[in-house]
């Protein structure tokens, strides 16, 4: 084996130092001078060397996987199990906003973001974008979240942009105007 990747090795253990502490790293210290210990250690590290494929030099960073969207509503649905209010809640929410009936173009899903002060989304698609939003407000207090989609709904009530609201928009002004007249 390269002693470089040998080291590289031990570097990525000695990251591990915060997790575990300075005890724990001064106890394994101690018991690889016991021969053994360092006989067990030798056995275990060509074991786990034998079952796990062999990974390439250079791996290509990558981001881990989104959960899907049927994943999504899916851990929502198991959220209910627990904490009926939140996961009716937030399976309403996501259902709304897959439908477009809340929150129906993207600009309205970053005024939300910013609102409920998720900062900037990444959007690449909706389905990603309702992805994060829900992610992020499933961590939410109850109390808050309910806030949130209560100002949602007025909101969307007030910036109804629906045929229903055109209609109505017009037929009044056709009245204004023959009543004015």
């Amino acid at each position: 084996m390269n002693e470089g990747r040998e080291f590289d090795l031990l570097v990525d253990l000695s990251k591990l130092l915060k997790k575990y502490g300075p005890e724990v790293f001064d106890q394994l210290a101690k018991q690889l001078s016991a021969p053994e210990f360092a006989e067990r250690l030798t056995k275990l590290l060509s074991g786990a060397a034998r079952i796990m494929p062999a990974v390439p030099a250079t791996r290509p960073s990558s981001r881990p996987k989104p959960p899907s969207q049927k994943e999504v509503r899916s851990s929502l649905v198991a959220l209910g199990d627990t904490d009926p209010e939140r996961g009716a809640l937030l399976v309403r929410l996501y259902d709304e906003l897959m439908a477009k009936t809340v929150l129906p173009t993207t600009q309205d899903l970053r005024s939300f973001a910013a609102r409920a002060g998720i900062g900037s989304l990444e959007i690449r698609s909706r389905p990603q974008a309702v992805v994060a939003l829900l992610e992020d407000l499933r961590g939410r207090p109850l109390e808050e979240l309910t806030a949130l989609v209560a100002d949602l709904n007025t909101a969307t009530g007030q910036d109804d942009r629906s045929l229903e609201n055109w209609t109505r928009i017009i037929l009044d002004k056709e009245l204004q105007t023959r009543k004015a007249q």
